[in-house]
């Protein structure tokens, strides 16, 4: 081999180990800008949290990592659009319209006046519930809240008992509240059924639970017209309560949509069964991510193409969470 031959041998040679070293450095490069680029989001959101001595600071930490967190490897939380998404012929105007679809769950399907729901006998409580919504409704007082704790003797093979929930440090939480069902005598009674009960730590029942329920009928009132499910993550349980075995669930859920015409569009929860001082918006996600967390199927009746366009849109900046 000739001289000139190794001259440029040794030159392409170095120019390949120049070209592996700028990919090396820039990939390098790329991992530092995001690894800035997080700590300048963590320290922010926790300058913000930190500033109010309203809250401990554990629960101040907690939330700005969740925030961070969710803000660079989850959801965004302004991906999708602040009008929603505009249809002309998507039409939810029955709760039957909105059934869920379950993965491997058993269901008995029971209608309500104001909500319907899917009892599992194996869990003792419903798989979910689901119910429209109204500013109307929401307005109307005409029903005052009445306490009728009872079994459901609409289930076939008999619901949980008041007595399955004494003595537990549970509250029988509701999964159709109460509070929306002020519009009608029939609705708020019905409401108590032990079917639409569900074992619920104390302090996220009276607490963050309850915030996010308030939150709902803000929605309803805003937006003139919602659909509405909730319901229990009947997923890695692993204690029960009572003689009929009452599972207690780890997480719960709320999928609302917003069905008023011409533009629609879909927020949901995702909560752990426990007492929590963060804010709602560390708990939004877009209807997408939860059915992956749960396995369930929202509006899988909807044949409307629209739907799979309003479950992947995620703007919590459309709702109004202050």
């Amino acid at each position: 081999m000739s001289q000139k031959s190794n001259k440029s041998t040794k030159k392409n040679t170095i120019s390949k180990r120049n070209s592996q070293k700028k990919h090396h450095f820039s990939s390098k490069h790329s991992i530092l800008v995001i690894y800035i680029v997080l700590v300048a989001i963590f320290i922010f959101f926790s300058y913000s949290f930190f500033s109010s001595s309203s809250e401990s600071f554990s629960g101040k930490f907690s939330e700005a990592f969740t925030k961070t967190t969710n803000l660079l490897f989850f959801n965004s939380g302004s991906s999708g659009s602040a009008q929603g998404i505009s249809s002309n012929t998507l039409v939810l105007d029955k709760i039957e319209q909105g059934y869920p679809k379950l993965e491997n769950e058993s269901e008995e399907i029971e209608t309500y006046s104001g909500f319907h729901l899917s009892y599992n006998e194996q869990h003792e409580q419903a798989n979910w519930v689901a119910y429209i919504l109204t500013k109307q409704m929401v307005k109307n007082d005409k029903a005052e809240r009445n306490d009728n704790f009872r079994p459901d003797e609409n289930i076939q093979t008999g619901s949980a008992t008041l007595d399955d929930y004494r003595g537990t440090n549970y509250d029988r939480g509701h999964l159709a509240p109460a509070a929306d069902m002020h519009w009608s005598e029939k609705s708020m009674d019905e409401s108590f059924l032990m079917s639409n009960m569900s074992p619920q730590n104390q302090e996220f029942n009276r607490g963050i639970w309850k915030t996010l329920e308030e939150k709902v009928r803000d929605f309803a009132v805003e937006n003139e017209r919602i659909f509405v499910v909730t319901g229990p993550v009947l997923k890695d349980i692993s204690k029960k309560i009572g003689k009929n075995n009452v599972s207690v669930p780890k997480y719960y859920y709320k999928v609302i949509l917003d069905i008023s015409q011409p533009n629609f569009k879909g927020i949901a929860f995702l909560m752990e069964n426990q007492e929590s001082s963060k804010s709602l918006t560390s708990f939004a996600m877009s209807i997408d991510n939860l059915e992956k967390f749960t396995g369930i199927d929202f509006f899988q009746n909807v044949k409307d193409s629209t739907i799979a366009k309003i479950e992947a849109d995620f703007n919590i900046n459309a709702w109004n969470l202050n």
